[in-house]
């Protein structure tokens, strides 16, 4: 929400923040448009690590992966996709169907391309990208292995260039494959952060005297209700007061 909350005319493409009408404009296209810029090279990254956290490196291995992630990445895309055609073909049936050619349908090889190549819901194309970096994810799988951590060099370069050929958009994205490649190459090679590959740290003090103090406790159980009374046993009892004698 914070991301799409600036005000643009539609169908405006704005690649930094614009010239600032005043400070809540600057503060504005700021945040939306510099600041959250993160968020899907970030979705790629962690895309790419948990593809390959727990993948068999075997055909079967990748072919379970992808059948998983059929069902979490390319169902979503379909249905919500085609729910956004149904909505454009309501509206080019409407009386504001010259609101927006955008929201408009006019024939069935149209609706089958805003259905799934080009969405009607254009988020969706973080969808595609993802769905191809998986197709392609035995690619960077051999890539990494053959190059190690030197992968890492051609993905920012990817990346900081901005590198998108036309033709390939949005299924090869610059936005979401060398993200994607990082995290693969993380996930591929095993690296961990430096406090997760320390040993277990020894028990703290804290919990050393705990353990002990319950200790001690367990081992005065027994002896606990003499502390309290009497020290001798109970010879109240007619039975055992020849016994106590």
């Amino acid at each position: 929400m914070v991301h799409h909350a600036y005000r643009f005319a539609p169908g405006t493409v704005v690649v930094a923040p614009p010239p600032a009408g005043s400070a809540s404009d600057f503060v504005q296209g700021y945040v939306s448009l510099a600041l959250m810029r993160w968020a899907l090279p970030f979705l790629g990254l962690v895309s790419g690590y948990l593809f390959f956290r727990r993948l068999t490196p075997s055909l079967a291995g990748f072919l379970v992966k992808l059948r998983t992630r059929a069902r979490t990445v390319l169902v979503p895309f379909v249905i919500w996709s085609g729910l956004g055609v149904l909505f454009a073909v309501a509206v080019t049936s409407s009386p504001y169907r010259d609101v927006s050619a955008y929201w408009t349908v006019h024939s069935i090889s149209e609706a089958l391309d805003r259905w799934l190549v080009h969405p009607v819901l254009y988020p969706l194309w973080f969808l595609q990208a993802l769905m191809a970096c998986m197709l392609l994810s035995p690619l960077v799988y051999l890539a990494v292995k053959t190059l190690r951590g030197w992968v890492l060099l051609i993905a920012v370069a990817w990346w900081a260039l901005d590198w998108q050929p036309e033709a390939l958009s949005p299924w090869i994205s610059a936005t979401a494959f060398p993200p994607f490649i990082v995290g693969s190459t993380i996930a591929i090679l095993g690296w961990r952060a430096p406090w997760a590959a320390r040993k277990a740290a020894p028990a703290s003090l804290t919990a050393v005297l705990a353990g002990r103090l319950a200790g001690v406790r367990r081992a005065e159980g027994p002896s606990s209700g003499r502390l309290r009374g009497s020290s001798r046993p109970d010879c109240s009892s007619l039975r055992c007061r020849s016994s106590c004698t």
